[in-house]
């Protein structure tokens, strides 16, 4: 295993956390310490982000023109460098970098559109705050426990189909392809995975080292910070973190051009020339997905490309056939899965109509809720009522705003 490179994957994660937490300072010192490690493109860009917002355009476009000699293949390089040189007035090479950002990806041109589309899918999809209040409540009124059981039953399905979705694209399985072991992806095999792995290895007569790689974990700080606790393996005397290997094969050229972009329109940096299959990677499906009681591995679990999701999205609102999708080209997939997210957007999640109403559904159950913790019971069936009454008219909505959808979707599919 590579050391420095998991040092400079420290620094960066920890650097990255610290520009979430929006404590600029800390987080350029780490990025510095990766850079220092290893000159990468990405921290270049998250260094030129954390110095834009201290306000320090010149050492934010140091950063991310340094970035852009690096690989000069990154549309969002461009297009930020060309936001910055707005800012500081230079409208000329503004201009350019715009223009070398939409060549090499046109979507450049509405991509706060995009963005914009696929966090309002997410909100739509992912009511964490509404399932906990839900899960929490423990109502006493029998109407009013039955109707909170079935809300968090169908807001925890809408989660599901995006967060715990399998991935339904014939595509060349390119999250399995990375750049560096795939310890330094977080790929890790806990415990429990591991025997199960073992068992399948020997049941199927496979060489274990063909397929698992294994790191000691040492004493050495950043690894204790940087990889989970419960991914750690005791045995041997010591304690070691399981990942698996990778093999030779690589993504060819023609099929790289066409990879997906990632939630938010990024693009997956780790998915390059470089690039080699995880071992487990057969037949554009992992070998070892559903072994053990704990399907899939960490990483891979929570990985869905904006591709996969716009097409679990649509498949959650039955907009499309499955059969629809496993004869296409990667290529047009992609395509229209930017144009259904923005059919989506602005259709369904971006309808302020339904939206009030599903605000005015939630604050209707959370008074229900409220008054029954306070024994108020006429409370309790004014805001049943009113719930209700929303509720119906959200679903007729919602159903035609869906039923429109699909012939759109369906045009969609025709002229891409």
């Amino acid at each position: 295993m590579d050391d420095l490179g998991m040092r400079e994957k420290y620094c960066h994660s920890q650097g990255a956390t610290l520009y979430d937490e929006g404590r600029y300072d800390e987080a350029i010192e780490f990025f510095e310490k990766a850079i220092a490690l290893k000159d990468e493109p990405y921290t270049r860009y998250h260094c030129a982000l954390a110095w834009s917002e201290k306000g320090d355009c010149d050492r934010a476009l140091a950063h991310l023109s340094k970035a852009i000699e690096l690989n000069p293949s990154v549309a969002k390089y461009y297009y930020r460098r060309s936001t910055l040189r707005r800012l500081k007035g230079e409208e000329g090479m503004a201009g350019r970098d715009y223009k070398k950002a939409l060549r090499l990806d046109p979507d450049y041109g509405r991509i706060e559109e995009i963005r914009s589309g696929y966090q309002a899918m997410e909100r739509d999809f992912l009511q964490y705050e509404m399932i906990a209040r839900c899960n929490e409540a423990r109502p006493n009124n029998r109407d009013l426990a039955e109707l909170v059981r079935e809300e968090e039953k169908g807001l925890r399905k809408m989660c599901d189909a995006m967060e715990g979705a399998s991935c339904l694209l014939p595509c060349p399985a390119y999250c399995c392809h990375f750049s560096g072991e795939l310890v330094r992806h977080g790929v890790y095999i806990g415990a429990w995975k591991l025997l199960a792995v073992r068992r399948f290895l020997g049941e199927k007569g496979l060489a274990e080292g063909e397929f698992l790689g294994r790191m000691p974990m040492g004493k050495e700080r950043y690894l204790r910070r940087l990889i989970p606790p419960n991914v750690v393996v005791r045995e041997r005397g010591g304690e070691s973190v399981y990942f698996p290997r990778r093999r030779e094969v690589c993504l060819s050229k023609a099929v790289l051009k066409d990879r997906p972009k990632g939630r938010d329109y990024q693009e997956l940096l780790w998915i390059n020339e470089d690039s080699r299959a995880c071992s487990f990677l057969q037949h554009k499906g992992c070998m070892i997905h559903d072994v053990g009681e704990d399907p899939g591995l960490g990483a891979c679990k929570e990985f869905l490309c904006l591709t996969g999701a716009v097409y679990a999205a649509m498949n959650h609102h039955g907009l499309i056939d499955r059969s629809q999708v496993r004869t296409l080209p990667m290529k047009r997939l992609n395509r229209v899965a930017v144009e259904s997210l923005l059919l989506l957007s602005s259709t369904l999640y971006g309808d302020e109509t339904l939206r009030l109403l599903f605000t005015s559904m939630q604050e209707a159950l959370t008074k229900a809720i409220e008054a029954d913790g306070a024994g108020d019971t006429e409370s309790i069936s004014g805001s049943l009522g009113e719930y209700r009454r929303l509720k119906r008219k959200y679903e007729a909505l919602r159903k035609g705003r869906i039923e429109e959808l699909r012939r759109k979707v369906e045009s969609l599919f025709e002229a891409l």
